[in-house]
């Protein structure tokens, strides 16, 4: 059997070779490519980095309204507990002025109200020194007072308050008693007493 070769010459793959001068070119033009668009991605990084600090400006004004605005929020919780206490003078203060109102509203044949007895206590007051308990005699005309005091001088200011009052004169204050704590040396137990001058003159 014969075979016959139909692989000519011309069916054969051609091995083209391209001329140095040719790569040369093309790789030429490939880094020059490569170059741009480096250019370019360095100077988008650059504008980006430039962009950090103001970023970063921005972050930190916004951290220190954050802290600013914890620190207004605790204010108002303290300022809450605040509200609560001056709630509670105020109660406090009005339950005076009524009892006060009804001290005033009764009449009586008092030689000395009450009310101005209470007012005019209540008008006088020093820091280290609260009364504890206040007892009235012969129609307002003797007054007891008992207290406590941290200073020892506050009590004869206090006497001196009261005898510059306007709502107490005529009437004479001097001290009773004056006692130091037995369980705590610093507070003082004094007890006062009044009455009305004309009873003295009157003696």
């Amino acid at each position: 059997m014969q075979q016959i070769n139909l692989y000519t010459q011309e069916l054969k793959p051609k091995h083209i070779v391209l001329p140095l001068s040719q790569m040369a070119t093309g790789l030429s033009l490939l880094i020059v490519v490569l170059l741009i668009f480096l250019f370019f991605y360095r100077a988008q990084v650059v504008a980006l980095e430039a962009q950090v600090p103001a970023k970063q400006q921005g972050v930190e004004q916004i951290q220190q309204r954050v802290m600013t605005k914890e620190e207004q929020l605790r204010g108002m919780q303290k300022d809450e507990s605040l509200i609560t206490l001056n709630h509670k003078l105020s109660q406090q203060v009005e339950a005076r002025k009524q009892l006060l109102a009804r001290l005033g509203s009764v009449v009586t044949a008092n030689r000395y109200p009450f009310s101005n007895l209470l007012i005019g206590l209540a008008r006088q007051r020093v820091e280290t020194l609260w009364l504890t308990h206040i007892q009235f005699a012969n129609g307002g005309e003797t007054v007891g007072l008992q207290g406590k005091a941290i200073k020892a001088d506050a009590v004869p200011h206090y006497l001196q308050m009261l005898r510059g009052e306007a709502l107490l004169l005529g009437r004479s204050f001097d001290l009773f008693q004056l006692t130091i704590d037995e369980d705590q040396e610093k507070i003082l137990h004094f007890t006062l007493s009044s009455s009305l001058l004309n009873m003295g003159s009157e003696e």
